[in-house]
């Protein structure tokens, strides 16, 4: 088998172990709804007699009364995505993706940033500096462009 074909066997194969790891991963305080949890998210214990309340500080921090702070919903690449982001990679420069681990962080992370509404210019520097693999090549402004444009479409947008 070619050492490319390898590589993105390879690589598909561990973004396909990392997105099972991360679906399976919970924490006890994750489990429990709002009326469980010894004190709402973001806020501190309040010591009992006190005259004080465990409410959170900012007013819509909570603001459909579920306990979990609202946050805007950021678009997960899964597997597929992911496996078509380092094909990608792969053709700008089998270097990027030789980790899958950590193409998966450099996913999200730029996912983020997309959703954060940053300019283009941002996110191609974001990308940039993000994708450049330690030890190896800096990836050019041109190469930034293009691992945005794959991310792009990974990230649902």
């Amino acid at each position: 088998m070619p050492a490319l074909t390898r590589t993105l066997v390879r690589a598909a194969a561990g973004l396909l172990a990392l997105s099972a790891l991360t679906a399976c991963t919970t924490s006890q305080e994750d489990q429990q709804g709002p009326e469980e949890r010894s004190t709402p998210l973001g806020s501190s214990p309040t010591p009992v007699g006190t005259g004080q309340t465990n409410t959170p500080s900012a007013p819509d921090e909570y603001p459909d009364e579920s306990g979990y702070p609202s946050a805007p919903a950021v678009a997960t690449p899964g597997a597929a995505q992911l496996a078509t982001l380092v094909t990608a990679l792969t053709s700008i420069d089998p270097a990027l993706a030789a980790d899958p681990a950590r193409v998966a962080q450099q996913a999200q992370e730029t996912c983020q940033d997309i959703a954060d509404g940053k300019s283009d210019t941002q996110l191609v520097g974001n990308v940039t500096s993000r994708f450049t693999v330690p030890g190896g090549p800096e990836v050019t402004t041109e190469q930034g462009q293009r691992i945005l444009d794959a991310a792009r479409s990974a990230c649902g947008g």
